[in-house]
C-alpha cells in the first residue's frame, strides 16, 4: 500500500514539475521583463518599461542569502516581515556568496538598507578572493550615510571584469540593532 502511494505521489509531482517547467519556459523564453524598475536604477541605453532583454543584469543577493561568519552564530536576527537581517546588538559579521559568469563586466553595485541609527554606519563590501593563493581584494564598497530611513547605496563606473581565477562575495560587520540589510544588486554587461 505504501509503495503504491509513494509511486502515485512521485508521478503526480513529476507531472506537475514538467507542466510548470513548460509553462515557465514558454512564458519567459529566456527573457526578463524590466517592469517597475526605479528611475534611479535606469541606465542610459536601458530598455523602456515593458521591453525585454536576455536574462542577466542585475544579479540580486537577497537578505536571505547572507550567513554568519561562524564566530557569533546567535548575533543576528532575520526579520521576515521586513525582508532583512540585523545585529542583535553584538558585533556580527556576515557574508553572502556572489556567483557571476566569467567575463562579465561589473559596472554598478547597489545595496538597499534601512538605517534607523544616526550614530552608526555600516559598510558593505563586494570582495573577491584569488582561487589559487587566497589573496582577498575589495572590488567595491558602499557606506550608509547616517540619514534615517530607507537608503539605496551605490557605486558607479566600476568596469571590473569577472575572472575565472576569483570567487566573489559580499561581507559586512555590524553591531547596530537599527540597521537592517535588505538586498544587494550587481549590474553587469556580458
Amino acid at each position: 500500500m505504501w509503495r503504491a502511494f509513494r509511486g502515485i505521489v512521485y508521478c503526480v509531482t513529476l507531472a506537475m514539475m514538467m507542466s510548470l517547467g513548460a509553462t515557465v519556459a514558454g512564458a519567459n523564453s529566456n527573457a526578463e521583463t524590466f517592469m517597475n524598475l526605479p528611475d534611479s536604477e535606469m541606465k542610459s541605453g536601458d530598455l523602456s518599461e515593458g521591453e525585454s532583454r536576455e536574462f542577466g543584469s542585475p544579479y540580486v543577493v537577497s537578505s536571505a542569502e547572507w550567513r554568519n561568519d561562524g564566530v557569533l552564530m546567535e548575533g543576528f536576527y532575520y526579520y521576515f516581515n521586513r525582508g532583512g537581517w540585523r545585529s542583535n546588538g553584538s558585533t556580527v559579521c556576515m557574508m553572502a556568496p556572489v556567483f557571476l559568469k566569467t567575463g562579465v563586466t561589473i559596472f554598478e553595485y547597489w545595496v538597499t538598507i534601512t538605517d534607523d541609527d544616526a550614530a552608526q554606519n555600516v559598510t558593505i563590501y563586494l570582495k573577491r578572493v584569488d582561487n589559487y593563493d587566497g589573496v582577498v581584494e575589495t572590488v567595491a564598497s558602499v557606506v550608509s550615510s547616517g540619514d534615517i530611513g530607507l537608503q539605496n547605496l551605490f557605486k558607479f563606473d566600476l568596469a571590473h571584469v569577472v575572472s575565472q581565477d576569483h570567487s566573489y562575495y559580499l561581507t559586512t560587520c555590524s553591531s547596530s540593532t537599527n540597521i537592517l540589510v535588505h538586498q544587494a544588486r550587481i549590474w553587469y554587461t556580458e
